[in-house]
């Protein structure tokens, strides 16, 4: 299930994808002309900073690292994703 605007310490996430209970993952959504890279650091700021709300879970096996050095913190949830709803081209 996907629910808009779910919020974290760092802003509301465009959507939060949740299997039963469980935050799997954040996505970010950009307009058409706006570049998918950009908004990956957004959606990482997200899945750092998401709070599971009462009765809610994390995933088990978290946190994840960051980095390999440990220096931010670290993912709450293990997927995040960015879209400007273009279509992919290799």
């Amino acid at each position: 299930m996907a629910i808009a605007e779910w919020p974290t310490t760092k802003g509301p996430a465009d959507y939060a994808l949740f299997v039963g209970l469980t935050c799997v993952g954040m996505v970010e959504a950009k307009r058409k002309n706006k570049n998918v890279p950009a908004a990956t650091d957004q959606a990482e700021r997200y899945a750092q900073d998401f709070q599971a709300e009462m009765g809610m879970e994390l995933p088990a096996g978290g946190p994840w690292p960051a980095n390999d050095a440990g220096e931010e913190s670290p993912f709450r949830v293990p997927f995040l994703f960015s879209t400007n709803g273009r279509g992919y081209l290799e």
